[in-house]
């Protein structure tokens, strides 16, 4: 897991942007290759409702990565996800990483 969030790094500021337009066509494509690639993927405090970023998700699934969903509301991802964690990041990201 630590492996895939390390390559995540270089696409998160492309990914963060996603809600307020769509993503450059190369980052778009970076994003897709790696989660692809990735075993397991975090959606985090999204309600999973902007295209092509939500799109990601139904990706990394199809791909045979474990889909983790952390948002404090039901998000338009549930049903993609292996994992539904209902509450903040900021309650539940440090409970994944210190386990």
């Amino acid at each position: 897991m630590r492996t895939w969030i390390r390559t995540l790094g270089s696409l998160l500021p492309a990914l963060l942007l996603a809600a307020c337009a769509s993503l450059p066509a190369p980052s778009l494509d970076a994003a897709q290759q790696a989660v692809q690639a990735c075993d397991v993927m975090l959606v985090v405090g999204t309600a999973g409702a902007v295209y092509p970023a939500a799109g990601l998700a139904h990706v990394a699934r199809q791909a045979g990565a474990q889909v983790l969903i952390v948002n404090p509301e039901p998000t338009e991802l549930d049903d993609v996800a292996h994992r539904v964690l209902t509450g903040t990041s900021a309650q539940l990201l440090p409970l994944l990483f210190d386990a």
